[in-house]
Parts: structure tokens; C-alpha cells; sequence
């Protein structure tokens, strides 16, 4: 099947939630626990499967350690371009950090290569996780609520349902137990049902993506348009500079490597982000960042459909 056969159907299906947006197909209230639902339900049973039916590969250590450096780059990236290009909103340093990798990188890359291919993405994805849950959300809390990042904030950021699914996915995949849970029938069944509700993942990753395409207050588009373009500009170049350096140096960059990298770090900006600024600031900051994240996330997807027709042979 051509790698465009695979693409269209994605397309079509962000386009689908956009048509419900400009219907009003949903109360905002719906909107908030399905997207609920996906980021505590289908998106920890679709990382559990993946994570428990990998193979791990020589390295694979080090991938983990690269993307946690890379997020670290990134922090600091966004922090120096704050005070250098004196952006008005001193929420833009954490603006370049994390990427969505449970929302639409890791559905998207086990749709397009299979899930016997995954494994590339899920040793990114366990960087970057870390580096949210241990460092980021921590620094968040302390940054806007003044909070400590001591041990417990970083143990309850963890309880994540999909950090929990994650690990324990690890769990079976390094202890090999996976056959012997599905030798009978209940295990058989619960792996079967972990495993079907995690597919929902993608379609509903991907409809809540194009239900989201608005700009809302348009005076503060062209801030918007500014962070949103900074962000995919730095994250690209610098991106394609630690491929090089690092992950091609060091690792030996594997084509299916390298196509889990780009297509992670052209996804959107932090969600955790904007819950804190809808908390802590004023409310046209809020708006600011809210347009800038959805303009980020429709350039990363077109982008990723360029990146895939242009350099993803299948």
C-alpha cells in the first residue's frame, strides 16, 4: 500500500472534526471528557500494548537518553530566545519543550509502520516522558504556583494513567510475560480488551486535532503566529542538528529511527503548558498561547504530511 493510501484517510479524518467544529456538533463540556476519556483511557491502553509487545534493540538506552537530552535543549533553547528576542509573555521559555507524543506521534507512527515496528517511537517516547513527568510538569508547578518540585511533586506526576500503563507495559515487555498472561483465557481477554481500546486512539486523537482548528480572538494573531512559527523553526533546526551530532554519530541512525524522530518533533506544544497559563495568568495571555498551540499543531500536521509523501517509502 502507497505510504499516500495511508496518509489520506488521517487527512480526511481531521477534516472530519473540523466539520463538526463548524457545526457545533459539541457542548464544550463533551468536548473536555472526551478528550478526557482519550488522554486517561485510550491513550494509556494503546501505550501498554506497544510498550508490551516491543523488541528491544541494541542502543536502546541510549535513544532514551538522546530524547531526554534533546528536550533539555529545547528548554533551554526556548529560555535564551525568550530573553534575547524580549518576548512580551515570559511563558514562551517553556513554549518549545514537549511535543504530543501520546495524542498524535506514537497512534500515527504505529498506523503508518505497524506495530511490529513501533519500537523506535516507544524508546523516544520513554525520553520524552521522563523528561514531562520528572522535570517538566515539576518545573511548571513551581514556576507558576510557587509549588515545590521535591520528590512527592514528581511521584504524582508519574500516577499518570499513562505513565502507570507505560511502565507496566515495560514491565511485561522486559520480563517476557506477555505469552504466559495470554495462555488463558481471561488474560487472553484482558490483553484483548487493553488492546481494542487503545485502536481508538488515533481516530479520536485525530478528530479532537481538527475540532480544535480556531483562532479565536484575532487581535492576538500575529503574537500567535510568531511563537507558533518559532517554535517549529527552532525545533526543526535544532532537530536536524542533534540528528546529526548525536543520533547519526553516535547511534548510527537507522531510516525507521529517524522517521520516529521527525515525525515526533513536528508535533504540537505542550498541553500541561496551557493549563497553567488558563490558571496563573491573565486571560489574553491564555488566548496568546491557546491560538499559537492550534496554529503549531495544524503547520506540524501538514508538515508531517509533507515529511511522509516526501522521505517515507513503505
Amino acid at each position: 500500500m502507497s505510504i499516500l493510501a495511508k496518509v489520506i484517510p488521517l487527512a480526511l479524518l481531521i477534516a472530519f472534526g473540523y466539520v463538526l467544529r463548524r457545526l457545533s456538533f459539541f457542548e464544550e463540556i463533551s468536548f473536555k471528557r472526551i478528550q478526557s476519556f482519550l488522554l486517561r483511557v485510550t491513550i494509556p491502553c494503546m501505550l501498554f500494548t506497544a510498550f508490551a509487545g516491543m523488541r528491544f534493540e541494541r542502543g536502546g538506552l541510549l535513544v532514551s537518553a538522546g530524547m531526554l537530552g534533546f528536550m533539555f535543549l529545547l528548554l533551554l533553547a526556548g529560555t535564551l530566545l525568550q530573553r534575547a528576542l524580549r518576548l512580551p509573555h515570559d511563558s514562551a521559555r517553556f513554549f518549545f519543550a514537549s511535543f504530543g507524543f501520546g495524542t498524535v506521534a506514537f497512534p500515527v507512527f504505529n498506523e503508518l509502520f505497524g506495530a511490529q515496528s513501533v519500537a523506535p517511537m516507544a524508546l523516544l517516547g520513554v525520553g520524552h516522558e521522563f523528561f514531562v513527568y520528572a522535570i517538566f510538569i515539576p518545573l511548571l508547578q513551581f514556576y507558576y504556583a510557587g509549588k515545590g518540585g521535591g520528590p512527592r511533586a514528581v511521584a504524582k506526576a508519574f500516577c499518570s494513567p499513562a505513565t502507570v500503563m507505560m511502565a507496566l507495559g515495560l514491565i511485561v515487555c522486559v520480563s517476557g510475560s506477555q505469552p504466559a498472561i495470554a495462555a488463558n483465557a481471561f488474560g487472553f481477554g484482558l490483553l484483548d480488551a487493553i488492546a481494542k481500546l487503545g485502536s481508538l486512539t488515533l481516530p479520536l486523537a485525530l478528530i479532537l486535532s481538527g475540532y480544535r482548528i480556531r483562532l479565536g480572538e484575532r487581535r492576538y494573531l500575529g503574537l500567535s503566529i510568531r511563537y507558533a512559527a518559532l517554535r517549529l523553526v527552532v525545533g526543526i533546526l535544532l532537530g536536524i542538528l542533534f540528528e546529526r551530532l548525536f543520533f547519526s554519530r553516535v547511534l548510527g541512525m537507522t531510516p525507521l529511527l529517524g522517521h520516529a524522530f521527525y515525525i515526533l518533533i513536528l508535533q504540537h506544544g505542550p498541553l500541561f503548558l496551557l493549563a497553567f497559563i488558563g490558571q496563573y495568568r491573565q486571560i489574553d495571555e491564555e488566548i496568546v498561547f491557546s491560538n499559537a498551540f492550534v496554529l503549531n499543531m495544524a503547520a506540524g500536521i501538514a508538515l508531517f504530511f509533507l515529511y511522509t509523501l516526501a522521505f517515507v517509502a513503505l
